[in-house]
């Protein structure tokens, strides 16, 4: 819940310090349940190829498993 807060603080430090305009995609602030997702450092991402392979010629485990017809199919995988 802190994380929210924090979130929160910051938003409104950019609305009404900085008057920073561009924010409307901006519609609210949540918490992730870190329960529902793995989350992985970019030391594990790496050795573990997921988005780029380590060799020029390797693939990534994205690359291997991306099937997707569209783009939309790509950005929901």
């Amino acid at each position: 819940m802190l994380g929210v807060t924090a979130a929160g603080a910051i938003f409104a430090y950019l609305v009404e310090d900085t008057h920073h305009a561009l924010l409307q995609h901006i519609t609210r602030i949540q918490v992730i349940p870190q329960d529902d997702y793995l989350m992985m450092d970019n030391f594990t991402l790496r050795n573990l190829e997921i988005l780029s392979p380590s060799s020029p010629q390797g693939k990534s485990l994205l690359d291997i498993i991306d099937k997707t017809s569209t783009p939309m199919g790509g950005r929901l995988l």
